[in-house]
């Protein structure tokens, strides 16, 4: 639960995971990322940042439109119809990385995001469908809901649960006075099941306009393959409800829980036509 800003000697660190005080902290530029051994390099960043923002240009868009769509399309043709596969597995880590290979000079940081990332978030995002038959079933039904960008489930369903920060300045934040040199845990997935900023934060509504979530970050520290998140959402959800007309849990699901993303890393399903 969101609640107010305030210092965890346990952690030794400042807790924020109310939505206004994450959404400031992230486009608070003294606020800098921070790894296990201290905060990252920021030109370093800066530089992986550009190159994934080169690959994704506008003028490219369309170009990735084409290739997730067709990847999509074949890989959800090798899956066996009436007996149980696992969705990460045998679908997303696959296509992930089919697609990752179709850019081999985008850089690195993207190709990790694509192969590795990209199919983390979409497994927390099925799953979610999964748990919550009603709104497939609306997904399924609605062409157009199908087709545009679903950031109800960034919002419900997001990768990110927490990051941690380092303040390279004394700033003033959520009320409080950050040190220098004093590190900062943002609660990324408690900002975004905020009442205060979303109404009955738990429940799953894909028809919510939930822009402004925090789950691709903000300001200058924003995910960089935002619209390539965004894209694969739209294109692998929408074509999944289409192609079957039932998808169902066909076992335990089994999970990876880190100290800055969660995800599964198996779903076993039955699907239908």
């Amino acid at each position: 639960m969101a609640e107010a800003a305030h210092f965890d000697e346990q952690l030794g660190a400042w807790v924020l995971s109310r939505y206004d005080d994450v959404l400031a902290a992230l486009r608070e530029s003294s606020l800098v990322q921070t790894g296990s051994s201290g905060p990252l390099d920021e030109a370093a960043q800066l530089q992986a940042r550009a190159q994934v923002l080169e690959a994704l240009t506008s003028a490219k868009v369309e170009e990735w439109r084409a290739r997730v769509a067709s990847l999509t399309a074949e890989f959800l043709d090798r899956l066996p119809v009436g007996r149980s596969f696992d969705l990460v597995r045998d679908f997303l880590q696959p296509w992930a990385k089919a697609l990752a290979e179709t850019e081999p000079d985008a850089g690195k940081s993207l190709r990790t995001g694509i192969a590795e990332t990209l199919p983390s978030f979409l497994a927390n995002a099925l799953l979610d469908l999964l748990q919550n038959p009603a709104e497939f079933a609306r997904l399924r039904a609605d062409v157009e809901l199908a087709s545009r960008p679903l950031e109800e489930l960034l919002r419900h369903a997001g990768l990110v649960h927490t990051l941690v920060r380092t303040a390279m300045a004394d700033v003033d934040i959520a009320g409080v006075r950050i040190a220098r040199g004093e590190k900062v845990i943002l609660k990324i997935a408690e900002a975004n099941l905020d009442g205060g900023r979303f109404p009955e934060p738990d429940r799953l509504d894909l028809a919510r306009r939930a822009s402004g979530h925090v789950a691709l970050g903000a300001g200058g520290h924003s995910c960089a393959g935002a619209v390539l998140v965004r894209m694969a959402a739209a294109i692998v959800t929408g074509a999944l409800a289409a192609r079957f007309s039932r998808v169902e849990l066909s076992g335990p699901v089994e999970w990876h829980r880190g100290s800055t993303l969660s995800y599964p890393i198996s779903i076993p399903v039955t699907v239908e036509t």
